[in-house]
């Protein structure tokens, strides 16, 4: 069996007997360091060259915005995914890569928790409403052309939920996710 994994310097990749495994993997922290992380398994080849199909293991992470109503101007300045779990170990799948193939799977049980500032295309993006009722707008990508999506480790999250009876807090404890923008 061949495994495949790009960046080619990815230093916690485990294939032993026991597993096939990429450990306590991290994105870079600042937005414009991350790179891809590609994988690819072919199995019982016995032929060459050897053909393998690479997958995306991280999930992508792009935002745009719209003002649909009659108003003042947006500008937004930043854009911030906040508590987010920062590492995870991904085990390879145990069938050749396709493109409808089975993914590998996450373990991602990191206890901490970090946030991504996103670039933004300029300083500040300007969100301008339609001019009339019933007029549309076009969304505006707010994601970096220059620095591209955020890359995080896929995760399940749990939304950052308030009360009407609860003060407004950000959450420093727990799994509450939430975008700062």
């Amino acid at each position: 069996d061949f495994y495949s994994v790009y960046p080619s310097d990815v230093t916690t990749i485990k294939i032993d007997e026991t597993g096939k495994k990429i450990n306590n993997f991290t994105p870079a922290s600042n937005v414009g360091d991350q790179i891809d992380l590609l994988y690819g398994l072919q199995t019982n080849q016995t032929e060459s060259p050897v053909k393998v199909y690479f997958k995306h293991a991280l999930s992508q992470i792009v935002f745009k915005g719209e003002a649909q109503y009659e108003g003042p101007t947006v500008v937004i300045n930043k854009i911030s995914l906040c508590r987010i779990q920062d590492k995870g170990s991904f085990t390879f799948p145990t069938d050749a890569t396709a493109s409808a193939s089975t993914a590998g799977t996450w373990d991602v049980t990191s206890a901490n928790r970090t946030s991504y500032e996103i670039p933004l295309n300029a300083t500040t993006i300007k969100l301008t409403p339609p001019t009339s009722a019933g007029a549309t707008t076009t969304a505006t990508d707010l994601s970096s052309t220059t620095n591209g999506a955020l890359l995080i480790v896929p995760q399940d999250v749990t939304a950052w939920t308030t009360t009407t009876t609860t003060p407004v807090a950000l959450p420093t404890t727990g799994d509450n996710v939430y975008l700062d923008i």
